[in-house]
């Protein structure tokens, strides 16, 4: 049984922007203090008239202090992620095809702080903020599932910058800059030029 989540208590301005869709609450709009908070932890976020406004992770030491999930109750388990990264799935496999597309882009497939690219057969996974980071095992599964006959050979997980304090190296070049140069020699195989921007999970 999921323990009993802690309420998030959120201002009028943040209220207001979580109904008309949005998904994040900056720290100075959550009531209760967040130095005791723990990283990565699911929340039920309630408005000030006791509005009940959905599920987020807390990035405590972050602007940005919660990022949404979902709506009210639910459950950040392997069912949610398998469902959200097949949606993501199908979607690209039906409007970009191909082999080498971005599969999950945080917000906009509603999975806050995870980028997925898909090159050929490798996945290349970064996990940007606790929440995901906290979830992480269950992302990884959740992959093996949603892809149905796309079978992944290798995985990796990007280097990131300490910004939100998270347990990663940061890389002497951006992410970015290495993407680009790394995977311009098409004589090499794909997997070769991502391990050397992505490390193995």
């Amino acid at each position: 049984m999921e323990e009993k989540r802690t309420v998030l208590h959120v201002k009028a301005s943040a209220a207001a922007r979580l109904k008309a869709g949005g998904a994040w609450v900056c720290s100075n709009e959550i009531v209760e203090p967040l130095r005791e908070m723990e990283s990565g932890a699911p929340v039920e976020l309630e408005g000030p008239h006791g509005q009940e406004l959905g599920v987020a992770c807390l990035e405590p030491k972050s602007l940005i202090a919660a990022r949404r999930f979902g709506p009210p109750g639910i459950k950040l388990d392997l069912s949610f992620f398998r469902t959200r990264l097949a949606k993501a799935l199908e979607m690209r496999s039906r409007l970009v095809g191909g082999r080498v597309f971005r599969l999950a882009f945080s917000e906009a497939d509603l999975l806050p702080g995870l980028i997925v690219d898909r090159y050929g057969e490798v996945l290349a996974v970064q996990f940007l903020t606790w929440g995901m980071e906290s979830h992480k095992g269950l992302v990884i599964s959740a992959r093996r599932d949603s892809a149905g006959k796309f079978v992944v050979a290798q995985l990796y997980q990007a280097y990131q910058a300490q910004a939100v304090q998270l347990p990663f190296q940061r890389a002497k070049e951006t992410t970015y800059k290495i993407k680009f140069e790394g995977l311009a020699d098409p004589t090499r195989s794909v997997g070769d030029q991502v391990g050397k921007i992505y490390r193995p999970i």
